[in-house]
This record gives C-alpha cells, structure tokens and sequence, in this order.
C-alpha cells in the first residue's frame, strides 16, 4: 500500500528530471502504479480511510512523485458522496491555452509540498490537450 511517506518531497532533485515518454503496451509495473496511484488518491478522500492509513488527501498524483521519470499522472476527483471519476492521462501535450485564467478559491495543494503555502495558483481557464493515451477508469 502506498503510503504519504512514499511521496517524494519538494526537496527531492528527481522531482526536477525531465519525464520520458511512456512506450505502449504498458509495462506491468506502469500498470501496477497506475492502480497503486489510484488507490492512494481515492482512499485519501474518504475521511475514515484517510485517518486510519494516515494519508494526506490528494486528487492528482504524477509518476514522478514517486520517483518514476515517467509522463503520465492520475486524478481521482470525488464528484458525489462515495463515487468518483478517476482519469489516467499517459503522455499528455498542452497545444494551445485560452486567455482567460481562474483559480481555486479556496486554494490547492500538492502532495510533494509537506508545509503550508498561502496563495492562488492562476490556471488557464481551458486548453487543447493533445493525449496520447488517456483512460476513464482503471487499467
């Protein structure tokens, strides 16, 4: 099971490598991951899990973040009370972007920054991805 420890720190100079493109068919150790990541995301946000596992709650998480040089990351975002849309994007390009940018209100984190950091992070309000493989669901 994967734990917060396992996340690497902002510190960690692996979390500045530049990821490879992932081959296809995935590796059995990507797919493994891929699902380990899953789990970690959708368990972090159910609060009795999350407490008992001693998780910090998360919604995305990148192959990098644990160590692995590889482009492609996970999001687990909990749309109702106990059912979630969950994404893998594998080899992702954002082509384009709009000029319009929005933010969190409430503000967001990021699993690898382990201390609190006040702010917005402006975002583009839309883009066009160019996505090499991308999964609803687990593989």
């Amino acid at each position: 099971m994967l734990k917060t420890c396992d996340i690497l720190d902002e510190k960690n100079k692996i979390l500045r490598t530049v990821s490879k493109e992932v081959t296809f068919p995935l590796s059995k150790k990507d797919k493994d991951t891929i699902d380990t990541m899953i789990k970690y995301l959708h368990d972090s946000q159910i609060d009795e899990l999350s407490e008992k596992y001693d998780l910090r709650p998360g919604m995305g998480m990148s192959a990098i973040q644990l160590g692995i040089p590889k482009r492609y990351f996970v999001v687990v975002h909990e749309v109702d009370e106990g059912e979630f849309d969950t994404y893998i994007l594998i080899n992702p390009r954002i082509i384009s972007n709009s000029m319009e940018k929005i933010y969190v209100e409430e503000g967001e984190g990021c699993l690898s920054v382990n201390r609190p950091v006040e702010g917005i992070v402006p975002r583009y309000a839309r883009n066009c991805s160019k996505i090499c493989k991308s999964y609803n669901g687990s593989i």
